[in-house]
């Protein structure tokens, strides 16, 4: 009886332990959400599984942000500038970011197999460190919730922000990745429109001011309100929108 009990004893601290939470180092000022393991631990897969050979797509929606660090790659890529609706700018504090979002799944098909092409089969799918929290936070100024997973190659350190409901990739970005040849405090952070090295303790680096959607054949027109980009987007990202307590415009 004594061994039926430490052998019940020792399954539920096994358990218990590999459903515990991974926690990660979280910058002063950054608001960050833990889902659950379980959570994380299927969107690492769904992950995976999409980066396949045999690709199902069924991590994309119709909507795809690429940020600004990866979009100043991409947007020289020649099947990715067959998308010719979605540009995107970043409106921090005085800094112009350019960036792209993808508005039906076609579209976030190309993005996804332009960055399946780059990450190959040598890669790795963990959390966050502390300067790739800085940096998105920076960029983004909304509250991150998990599952936000880096998928890290030789040359590249990319970020995936899923969203928890559906496991739907949202965020698309590229994490600026220090070499031998950088120091830690190199790590980009932006502060009141300026890149800088450090950032005031306890204080976001950026107000997100606004994200405007551009056409690609006119120049930009006057900016509709927050609740017509809602609209368009609302089915795929209702529940990040939420955490968004910042205007958006969309030109027509």
């Amino acid at each position: 009886m004594e061994k039926i009990f430490l052998t019940l004893f020792l399954l539920t601290g096994f358990l218990f332990r590999a459903q515990k939470t991974e926690t990660i180092t979280i910058p002063k000022g950054v608001v960050y959400n833990y889902s659950s393991p379980k959570v994380v631990e299927k969107a690492k897969k769904i992950i995976s599984d999409n980066l396949s050979d045999n690709n199902d797509y069924k991590i994309l929606q119709n909507n795809l942000i690429i940020g600004p660090e990866l979009w100043k790659r991409f947007k020289d890529n020649e099947k990715i500038q067959n998308i010719k609706q979605g540009k995107v700018q970043f409106h921090v504090d005085n800094l112009i970011l350019d960036g792209k979002m993808s508005q039906d799944i076609n579209d976030s098909k190309i993005i996804w197999d332009e960055f399946k092409n780059e990450v190959s089969h040598d890669y790795k799918i963990r959390k966050a460190n502390e300067d790739e929290l800085k940096y998105y936070w920076s960029v983004i100024s909304f509250d991150i919730d998990e599952p936000l997973l880096i998928v890290e190659t030789k040359e590249h350190n990319y970020i995936l922000n899923l969203l928890k409901k559906d496991l739907k990739l949202l965020w698309l970005d590229e994490a600026p990745k220090p070499d031998n040849n950088i120091q830690k405090n190199d790590i980009k952070k932006y502060q009141n429109g300026k890149e800088i090295d450090s950032v005031s303790k306890g204080i976001k680096e950026t107000a997100l001011e606004k994200v405007i959607l551009l056409s690609s054949n006119e120049e930009l027109n006057a900016n509709s309100s927050f609740e017509d980009i809602e609209l368009i987007i609302k089915k795929q990202i209702k529940y990040l929108m939420s955490c968004l307590k910042i205007p958006y415009d969309l030109a027509k």
